[in-house]
């Protein structure tokens, strides 16, 4: 293992500080830095392995993204204080400057003066007891999404879990059901946005003349995404109907002017503008995590089959051969382990970047106001002090009676006032999904593709998986 260099802290001393700096504010830089380019090769490569390596150097470890700087947050305690202090730790960076690029000032990628408000907003779409009404369809999702499925015969099932989950969550966004030729075009263009806006975000600011494989295509996704979404927006507000969707919470929304604190007695409805980034936000980060996250639990339950029959029992006694519901949902006791596995295995999101909005400490380390620092969610779970054996897919491992991880290490959603707005969504859908899959299959690994795939680092958790799906009874 090479010996990490010992830096000043990141982004250099505060004004007036003392040039002999104490070494309790030094700060490791991971090795493997290329001259120019920095860690890029690295993150490039086997990105995943690269974050996963960082606490072996400490609890703070900076890395180099060309000529960009970022510290690394690699311990528990330590990223639980920066996000709970979402208004020093900002969401910035590199990667957020390049996500707004593409959905403005959403929830998702907003600054901390606009996240109150917008959460406030949106809140009530995502409440527990709307979560029967969208997922009332599901078993209906999933039929249609399976249909092209053939007894023993290889399938791509994560590109035909994004349409089922990209059709529930267009469902829950839009209620009634959209043209079947716009409804197309909207999963195909998000699909190719979403699979490229990852890569694109790990090209530096200054390095925008930049143009990676596939940007025309990607462009041209991207605008008729905005056009089909306008128009979904401009009819909505022609059209008087009392829809249950999020849509409708959004063109009815009342905030204040110009991001106004919440209790101002002035308020205005939110613009299109507004409302699509919203919507965009929605779509982008609410379809590919949860499909990447069902693909990620089939493959695993296909490498283990007696895993995958308790799981099939478990099912089976559960539904009672019934179509699955939202009332089955607390009985999957064992398909909710197999998801949180998941999810700690195969972290929706590998790194994930904010900026520091004044002089700060973090842990024992001085962080200079300006300085982007990031969090990895796939870092702390798969640190083995924190999770014994840590890449082996093990779901008792959440059985109340192993106890529960500190505070700060589960992170697939992230905590504090900027937890993921759609954790309970997502995880809902996945259950029920996985379920309705379950009933009627078993997987076996694809005899082509004998390793573990690793999701490309132009997807967030989506890997191209392949598997053998047989119809259970034949």
């Amino acid at each position: 293992m090479k010996t990490p260099r010992f830096l000043l802290p990141v982004g250099g001393l505060p004004a007036g500080s003392s040039k002999n700096a104490s070494t309790r504010n030094l700060i490791p830089r991971a090795p493997g830095a290329w001259p120019l380019v920095g860690h890029l090769p690295a993150l490039l490569g086997d990105h995943l392995a690269f974050v996963a390596s960082l606490p072996a150097y400490g609890d703070h470890v900076e890395i180099r993204v060309g000529p960009a700087r970022m510290l690394v947050v690699c311990s528990p305690e330590l990223t639980r204080q920066y996000l709970q202090e979402d208004d020093v730790f900002d969401k910035g960076g590199p990667f957020f400057e390049r996500a707004r690029e593409l959905i403005g000032d959403g929830l998702v990628v907003c600054p901390h003066r606009l996240h109150r408000q917008q959460r406030r907003v949106l809140q009530p779409a995502f409440h527990r007891n709307r979560m029967p009404g969208y997922m009332a369809d599901t078993a209906e999702r999933v039929a249609q999404g399976t249909a092209g499925w053939q007894d023993g015969h290889p399938a791509d099932i994560t590109d035909d879990l994004q349409a089922i989950s990209t059709r529930i969550l267009v469902s829950a966004m839009f209620s009634s059901t959209l043209p079947q030729p716009l409804f197309t075009q909207i999963a195909q263009d998000a699909t190719t946005v979403m699979s490229m806006v990852a890569q694109r975000m790990l090209i530096p600011t200054s390095w925008r003349w930049i143009r990676p494989p596939g940007d025309r295509r990607y462009r041209q996704a991207h605008a008729r995404l905005q056009e089909s979404l306008q128009k979904i927006v401009t009819d909505g507000r022609t059209t008087d109907t009392a829809q249950d969707d999020l849509l409708t919470m959004l063109l009815k929304a009342r905030q204040s002017p110009a991001g106004g604190h919440p209790s101002a007695r002035s308020e205005e409805g939110m613009s299109d503008q507004e409302i699509f980034n919203q919507l965009m936000t929605f779509l982008l980060a609410g379809s590919e995590t949860t499909a990447g996250t069902m693909a990620w639990a089939l493959y695993e339950l296909a490498l283990q089959p007696d895993l995958q029959q308790q799981v099939h029992n478990e099912i089976d006694t559960v539904l009672g051969g019934q179509p699955v519901t939202h009332r089955h949902l607390a009985d999957l006791k064992l398909l909710g382990r197999v998801i949180s596995e998941t999810l700690r295995l195969h972290a929706p999101a590998w790194l994930i970047t904010r900026t520091a909005t004044t002089d700060t400490t973090l842990g024992r380390h001085r962080i200079p106001a300006g300085a982007t620092v990031a969090y990895s969610a796939y870092t702390l779970h798969h640190r083995a002090d924190l999770y014994p054996n840590p890449e082996r897919f093990d779901p008792d491992r959440w059985l109340p009676s192993r106890g529960t991880p500190p505070s700060g290490a589960y992170l697939p959603f992230a905590q504090s006032a900027r937890k993921c707005i759609g954790d309970v969504f997502a995880t809902t859908e996945a259950t029920l999904v996985l379920a309705a899959i379950l009933t009627q299959w078993q997987f076996h690994p694809d005899p082509t593709q004998p390793r573990p795939p690793k999701p490309p680092i132009g997807a967030i958790s989506k890997a191209p998986i392949t598997l053998r799906p047989t119809r259970r009874g034949s």
